[in-house]
């Protein structure tokens, strides 16, 4: 419905904002679907790396992009979840980033 629409765009362009910030991450806008693809290639740690760590250090579940064809270096973060969870979860992963 237009509602969840539009709930949908603000979460959506609340974490490409947040992610945006993230040292070492760029975020191409997302256009569809509920997930934003973050090239974290500047992080210099692969994706199943990335996700693994961002995990066990930062508590975050990211999807590594190598497990779809072409998607290595990339990591997938779902944004169908409340506002107060995409922030709480960019947060840690600033921390964690941010303290590496």
């Amino acid at each position: 419905t237009q509602m969840m629409a539009a709930s949908f765009k603000q979460r959506r362009d609340a974490i490409y904002q947040l992610l945006h910030e993230l040292p070492g991450v760029s975020v191409p806008k997302p256009e569809g679907a509920f997930y934003a693809l973050c090239d974290i290639t500047g992080t210099g740690m692969t994706d199943i790396e990335f996700a693994n760590r961002a995990l066990q250090e930062a508590q975050v579940q990211l999807i590594p992009g190598s497990l779809m064809q072409g998607g290595e270096g990339f990591v997938r973060i779902s944004y169908a979840t409340s506002m107060e969870n995409i922030e709480e979860g960019v947060r840690r992963l600033s921390e964690w980033l941010n303290n590496l």
